[in-house]
């Protein structure tokens, strides 16, 4: 089923940029992922970069697409990463440290395709960044480690072995980094979704300036 969901989705983006195609197939995964009984890090690791390929090319190359549709996508998106961090639940060692790396990647690349392609003033953009923030709390990214110590390649290799065959699919990650903690500078209620403190960001920020 996992395979079937990965060539549906790939060819409905080659076939066309409209959102609304690419809807059933991410939903789709986002149940699989869930009840797989095994190969759970396995199969997610082989699902995510092309789920990233296809949400770069329309929250970004397609012209045609209303706001509607764009948010019915990344309402999917966030869907997959919530389906994700349950998977994450269930495994341990390795596998689980393996998973929330690429979950937080996934995380990454998701905050800045949405927040280039639907306005911030919009609530429902909000909503998804706010459980977006949530969960790359749960991957372990302070918005310091952010701004001074995450390293999209060591983290890719680490996830995938051979990190160059899966950068294109990264590759607004380092964007995504930095637009997490501008969110949660300018958003005190993202900010507190990830148990952080917004003065608190603007202090260290102000002190690794300094050092």
């Amino acid at each position: 089923m996992l395979s079937i969901l990965c060539n549906t989705l790939g060819y409905s983006s080659n076939v066309t940029k409209a959102a609304s195609y690419i809807v059933p197939p991410l939903s789709g995964l986002s149940k699989v992922f869930t009840s797989n009984k095994r190969y759970h890090f396995e199969q997610v690791q082989v699902a995510v970069p092309i789920i990233l390929n296809v949400l770069t090319a329309v929250a970004l190359d397609s012209d045609d697409s209303d706001d509607a549709e764009l948010e019915s996508v990344f309402h999917r998106a966030v869907g997959i990463a919530n389906s994700i961090y349950g998977v994450c639940n269930k495994l341990d060692g390795v596998s689980n440290e393996k998973l929330r790396a690429l979950l937080g990647l996934y995380v990454l690349q998701c905050l800045a395709l949405l927040s280039a392609s639907i306005s911030y003033k919009n609530s429902t953009c909000h909503l998804m960044v706010l459980e977006l923030s949530q969960i790359s709390s749960y991957c372990g990214l302070t918005y310091m480690s952010l701004l001074t110590a995450f390293d999209v390649e060591t983290a890719a290799g680490f996830v995938f072995g051979d990190k160059d065959a899966h950068m294109s699919c990264l590759s607004h990650v380092k964007h995504g980094a930095s637009l997490s903690v501008v969110w949660g500078l300018v958003s005190e209620e993202v900010a507190h979704a990830t148990k952080e403190s917004s003065v608190a960001i603007k202090d260290d920020i102000h002190n690794n300036q300094t050092k």
